[in-house]
């Protein structure tokens, strides 16, 4: 299976680089610091959405870090002394996980697998956008896979589960389209619309249409607010009663597969009217004022005003979408969309007393296996991983929010760990790994 999953991810990647002609990406940076924004976009959730500083040094030591498994060898994935959007993303990762080399794998120069993300039956291939566009080398007018991809200042990488086989079906064609909002991150008031747009692509980085008549849901805090129609242009008019940070997503899935890939935004929104001469529309060439962020409150309840207002503007960030006319990414807002998002989720407890029991009557070709721990505090559900080359390499193969999990596993040597998470509002927190156990199956 392992071999099919790299196989598919080969093909995948020749298709990419074959349908992204004509789009541009800046072919080398020169600075010795870059700060990007980063999202990983899981089939329903928003597993990263940080700022990440990159430096020199850093590549080096990810570069070091980051392996691909070919045969029983071990070769370094990325190579490129530059700053790549694969870098980017090892860079958060190394910060973030006692265990990144397991938790941040590739193939063929794309994520195989990412932190915290879902486990499903099927396999999901993870592509990337820049700026929401598939970048591709100027010069010769093929697509980048992440570890190639220069990156710049400003820039922001969204990584997103695209291409979906299910083995079960045999279905090689279940490709997952790009879709994202027009701002990652808008600011109104109370009682104020504020416009925003859905669009999709199809998923190959080629021609982007509206999201029509399609589902977006707003949540405040976890709890769902409620869900709102696009129109046919894809621009679907929000309003609030109160003010607090929202956030908003879209997705679409049919037959129980992602059609188009979960995309998030967060809205600020104010306890006043904000006058509509506050976001003056920038000249051309010239980088448009922020908005005046000082009136945000926050998670805190404002009376309605009585006067009606002009939709306020978005921020503009560096995920916004690009200009039409030009091709080229708005300004990125000195204010970054971190600094409005929700508190962040406080880590969960770590597990205690994992154990792990085989059945002694089954098959030979395969035995059932139950694997337990105690119940952490704050956790909403559990990670496990698993290993058979001396505790390194370990592989999440199983997400839970039960303290206890049957599989089946061939004879062998395996080593086990489990780890709790919290998901909130579209983050999530992770616990340290519990002890490591083994199992031996004979």
């Amino acid at each position: 299976m392992r071999t099919t999953k790299k196989l598919f991810a080969l093909l995948l990647a020749a298709v990419l680089c074959i349908s992204t002609l004509g789009i541009n990406a800046d072919a080398q940076n020169t600075a010795d610091t870059v700060t990007v924004t980063l999202k990983v976009e899981d089939v329903d959730s928003t597993l990263i959405s940080e700022q990440v500083t990159l430096t020199k040094d850093d590549v080096k030591k990810i570069n070091n870090t980051f392996v691909v498994e070919s045969g029983s060898v071990e070769i370094p994935v990325l190579t490129s002394e530059d700053f790549t959007a694969a870098n980017v993303l090892g860079k958060y990762i190394t910060d973030t996980s006692d265990s990144p080399a397991a938790d941040l794998t590739f193939s063929y120069g794309s994520p195989l697998h990412i932190k915290g993300q879902e486990t499903y039956d099927y396999f999901p291939y993870w592509s990337f956008r820049v700026n929401n566009t598939a970048p591709a080398d100027e010069q010769t007018g093929y697509g980048y896979t992440s570890d190639t991809c220069p990156v710049k200042d400003g820039d922001c990488i969204v990584f997103f589960r695209q291409a979906c086989y299910d083995p079960n079906a045999g279905d090689w064609g279940a490709y997952t389209k790009y879709s994202y909002f027009d701002k990652t991150t808008y600011q109104t008031a109370v009682n104020t619309p504020v416009s925003v747009i859905y669009s999709v692509d199809d998923g190959f980085g080629g021609s982007t249409n509206p999201a029509a008549n399609e589902e977006i849901s707003i949540f405040r805090q976890t709890d769902l607010i409620k869900k709102v129609k696009t129109d046919a242009n894809g621009s679907a008019a929000l309003s609030f009663d109160q003010a607090g940070t929202y956030t908003i997503t879209g997705s679409k899935e049919t037959n129980g597969m992602p059609e188009n890939s979960h995309a998030s935004a967060t809205i600020v929104v104010t306890g006043s009217n904000i006058p509509p001469t506050a976001a003056p529309t920038a000249a051309p060439g010239q980088t448009q004022a922020p908005a005046d962020e000082s009136t945000a409150v926050p998670d805190q309840t404002s009376a309605p005003t009585s006067t009606p207002a002009a939709s306020a503007a978005p921020i503009s960030t560096p995920c916004d979408a690009p200009n039409v006319s030009t091709g080229q990414t708005a300004a990125p807002s000195s204010t970054p969309a971190a600094a409005v998002n929700s508190k962040k989720v406080k880590k969960p407890a770590q597990p205690k007393k994992l154990t792990a029991s085989v059945a002694k009557k089954a098959k030979a070709s395969a035995k059932k296996v139950t694997i337990s721990w105690k119940k952490a505090a704050g956790a909403t559900g559990y990670e496990l991983s698993v290993s058979k080359k001396n505790k390194k390499a370990f592989r999440t193969t199983a997400k839970t929010k039960k303290t206890k999990i049957t599989k089946k596993w061939k004879k062998g040597l395996y080593y086990i760990k489990v780890r709790s998470y919290k998901k909130q509002n579209g983050k999530i927190a992770y616990s340290k790994y519990s002890s490591i156990i083994k199992v031996n199956i004979r």
